[in-house]
């Protein structure tokens, strides 16, 4: 069903949107005008950043 694939993408897009502007990562007025791939991307490369600092407070505490 095409509406329910369409109405299925929006709510991700609010989802991802909405968490991407609590951690402060977007501002409420890119809401409007968000590409559900550019969000996706912005989530991604945060992600890559704590999994990075993560992994380098890590291995400073086994020194």
């Amino acid at each position: 069903d095409v509406k329910a694939t369409i109405s299925k993408d929006l709510l991700i897009k609010q989802f991802v949107a909405q968490n991407l502007v609590k951690l402060g990562l977007i501002g409420e007025e890119d809401l409007v005008n968000a590409d559900l791939t550019i969000l996706a991307q912005t989530l991604y490369t945060f992600i890559e950043e704590v999994e990075t600092k993560a992994q380098e407070t890590l291995s400073r505490r086994q020194k």
